[in-house]
């Protein structure tokens, strides 16, 4: 038996488990049955957290590392009712090995469909550590089932960045596969066990829709500041049906639609200073009715499309109530379509508009307002066009410390590696290589001091320090 936080209003359900890291264990769209994170029904441990017990479905996440060791911890919780009548449950971890702590908060909010995560993480330690977060929700597929990335994001990338291939039908061999000329958007596509991270969104949304069940799950947050959108999947064959087998009893296959914050791919670390905490903010909600995805913000999501048939086909699902909207489809010179309606996220909205002759995409825009004017969703697919560069050069291992011409470069090797947290990755010996270049350099010794530190070497780290501030001190111009 696990505890179980139930959180429910008209349009949604979750349940959220505190002793099992904090996770989104079930979320349930009540208009239609939808499971829109995935249900799982069995705990079924598996040896793939960085310490081991980790188990699938759900909405989980990742701080400092992803499948870290907090990732099925006992977790501290708090119950507020806020002022403006959402309720949030709050989340709080410290995690024991680098000390840091971080706070997640789950907020429903009366009369909507969404779900708001507050992640702030904080660094409550006198030395600047490096850290990364992701939300991970499962969700159900089968061969129906596709992700959708934003128009920007022409080219996906592996775990440390070490491979490219274009999205979404790739160009070459990706992952040990042959994937050339294969829409890898689609879970059915998926030959082996593999990771998609997209390339430098542009866009504030990413999502997954299941064309059979004509639902799906939408994410929404600040690409500045969560500039990470993955798709991971154990994928349509043997390997990963065998894996999934070990994982769930009679739930079937999933994929995992990661946001990332303050990261854009696994491994890739952000500094966070002494004392220093963040704040970031992400939405997830689910939709139904819309056939795809070409838009949404957190009043909703929408999908246009043109049909051989010279029609317009518009769908809108939002994640409140809205009882006299109005939806405008129009090109640059007329309106073509105007009409006043009720939508909410029980209720989508469908209709299929004649289009004049030649009138193509990228002549149409499509508009929701609300009640009082004020936009909902605003689409205009010329404003959409994904832009034009070639694929950039997978990441290369950096050089031996010997062919690094400056000691400069050798202290940013260094620290990069530093950042990682990855045993085979040693930042040492560029560290020691720039030392014997300039036996004083104070960046050097600073971080050797930080990681004498860590390491509870007292007299090592007071003689770096004092490298370090004999140089700041001694130098003149």
């Amino acid at each position: 038996k696990y505890h179980v936080i139930d959180f429910k209003n008209e349009f949604i359900d979750i349940g959220i488990m505190p002793e099992m890291g904090g996770r989104i264990f079930y979320a349930l769209d009540r208009t239609n049955n939808y499971n829109w994170i995935y249900r799982q029904h069995v705990i079924k441990p598996s040896l793939i957290g960085m310490v081991g017990y980790w188990i699938s479905g759900a909405l989980a996440w990742g701080f400092p590392h992803h499948h870290g060791p907090n990732t099925v911890k006992p977790m501290d919780y708090l119950l507020v009712n806020n002022p403006d009548s959402s309720k949030t449950i709050w989340i709080a971890n410290t995690d024991e090995l680098m000390r840091m702590r971080i706070i997640v908060g789950y907020t429903m909010y009366p009369n909507s469909s969404l779900v708001e995560m507050t992640i702030r993480p904080m660094n409550r330690t006198p030395i600047t550590n490096s850290f990364l977060f992701w939300s991970n929700p499962s969700v159900h597929v089968d061969t129906n089932y596709q992700v959708i990335f934003p128009p920007s994001v022409q080219y996906v990338t592996q775990h440390a960045k070490r491979e490219m291939t274009s999205w979404p039908v790739s160009d070459k061999r990706y992952n040990n596969y042959d994937y050339k000329g294969v829409d890898i958007s689609w879970w059915k596509n998926i030959g082996v066990p593999s990771s998609f991270f997209s390339w430098d969104p542009k866009e504030d949304y990413f999502g997954g829709y299941d064309y059979g069940k004509e639902a799906g799950t939408v994410w929404i947050g600040n690409h500045h500041t969560s500039p990470g959108m993955k798709f991971w999947a154990w994928g349509n064959n043997a390997s990963g049906e065998m894996s999934n087998e070990g994982l769930t009893d009679n739930d079937g296959p999933y994929i995992e639609l990661m946001a990332g914050a303050f990261t854009d791919n696994q491994p890739d670390y952000s500094w966070i200073q002494p004392y220093e905490s963040k704040d970031v903010k992400m939405i997830w909600f689910p939709v139904r009715g819309l056939d795809g995805l070409k838009y949404a913000n957190r009043n909703g999501a929408l999908n246009l499309k043109i049909t051989e048939k010279d029609k317009a086909e518009i769908r809108i699902n939002t994640t409140s109530l809205h009882e006299n909207a109005k939806v405008i489809l129009k090109t640059k010179n007329e309106t073509l379509f105007s009409n006043a309606i009720m939508i909410s996220p029980a209720k989508p909205y469908a209709a299929d508009v004649d289009l004049p002759r030649g009138v193509v995409e990228d002549d149409l825009s499509l508009i929701l307002l609300d009640a009082n004017g004020e936009t909902l969703l605003s689409y205009s697919p010329a404003e959409h066009h994904p832009p034009d560069y070639p694929m950039p050069e997978p990441l290369k291992a950096p050089k031996r410390p010997e062919e690094i011409k400056s000691v400069e470069e050798l202290y940013l090797t260094g620290l990069r590696l530093n950042e990682f947290h990855n045993a085979n990755l040693d930042p040492m010996p560029y560290y020691e290589e720039a030392l014997k270049r300039d036996p004083g350099d104070y960046r050097v010794n600073t971080q050797l001091g930080i990681l004498a530190i860590k390491a509870k070497n007292w007299e090592e780290a007071e003689k770096r320090l004092r490298t370090a501030v004999e140089r700041i001190i001694d130098f003149k111009v």
